[in-house]
């Protein structure tokens, strides 16, 4: 269940169902962070935060999406490795495992 197989399956079920990572624009979240990749995926009335830990050390970030027109300080995790369980994470403090991914709905 936990194989990394099973982790592109899921990836790739969201990346054909969910409307913002298939259709939405695409906006740099943390262009200063030279560590973890952040971008926002948005369509019509849905907006997905990705979060990617490009390095082998455990990164905690924080983000303010208010200038990207979201009002919120949580998101609910869509996808997250390594694998979580669906609940609403902290976007003052989004801890990423070394190599971890984050995948989450803010509204």
């Amino acid at each position: 269940k936990n194989s990394i197989l099973n982790f592109y399956k899921e990836l790739i079920k969201l990346r054909r169902t969910n409307d913002a990572l298939v259709n939405g624009s695409y906006t740099a979240a943390d262009d200063n962070n030279k560590d973890v990749l952040s971008y926002i995926r948005k369509s019509e009335g849905e907006s997905v935060l990705v979060a990617l830990n490009m390095t082998a050390e455990i990164k905690t970030v924080q983000y303010n999406l208010t200038t990207y027109g979201i009002n919120t300080n949580s998101a609910h995790t869509l996808l997250s490795s390594p694998h979580g369980s669906s609940k609403s994470m902290s976007l003052k403090n989004l801890t990423l495992p070394p190599f971890g991914v984050f995948i989450g709905k803010v509204q």
